[in-house]
């Protein structure tokens, strides 16, 4: 079964954690590579957020269709704003970051996050 069938029956095999709105915290991925730091205060209430890897088969169609584009993220819980700005950390040292995209690509490509 693929992530994002899973993520739609609640089985999605992810490291999720309990961030207290009133601390803020940190969340990474289940491989490392993507970190996601939360202030205190970003949150309404306190939250489960997660974050897993995702092929790149399981990627929006905009961003499959980026030329060399690799494997993604899933973050939960989808829909889910933030009151300030959070930081979100990628480590591009163990991925081949030989792709091209042009500026329409890439505000898709932000507008997904």
């Amino acid at each position: 079964m693929n992530l994002i069938k899973q993520a739609q029956k609640g089985e999605l095999p992810q490291n999720k954690v309990l961030v207290p709105a009133e601390e803020g915290g940190t969340v990474t991925s289940d491989d490392g590579n993507l970190t996601l730091e939360i202030p205190a205060g970003a949150l309404d209430s306190d939250t489960e957020i997660a974050v897993s890897y995702a092929e790149s088969e399981e990627l929006p169609e905009s961003l499959r269709e980026i030329e060399g584009a690799g494997p993604g993220y899933h973050l939960q819980p989808d829909g889910l704003t933030f009151n300030d700005p959070v930081t979100v950390s990628l480590d591009l040292a163990p991925m081949d970051c030989s792709f091209r995209f042009t500026k329409r690509q890439f505000i898709r490509m932000v507008e997904q996050l």
